[in-house]
């Protein structure tokens, strides 16, 4: 009978152990998604403000492109004044 109970008692541990193993590893994954989620966010972040800053350039060579012109369009009438 004793020798039943010990076996008993040995199983519930057993039992316990695998089940905190279980929720052990359940946290783990859970972590491991979280971080691979947050790295997902912070990567498209990144690509977001490289395109925006890309667009941004863009846009500023335009406008002093356009400006450049209009100043040797300005010079070259002044030119042509003296």
């Amino acid at each position: 009978m004793v020798k039943f109970f010990l076996n008993f008692e040995f199983r519930q541990q057993e039992r316990e152990q695998a089940e905190l193993q279980r929720i052990a590893e359940k946290r783990r994954k859970e972590k491991i998604a979280d971080a691979e989620a947050r790295a997902k966010v912070k990567k498209q972040i990144e690509e977001d403000r490289r395109a925006r800053n890309a667009k941004y350039d863009e846009k500023h060579e335009e406008e002093m492109k356009a400006k450049q012109a209009e100043l040797d369009q300005i010079k070259g009438i002044v030119i042509c004044l003296e």
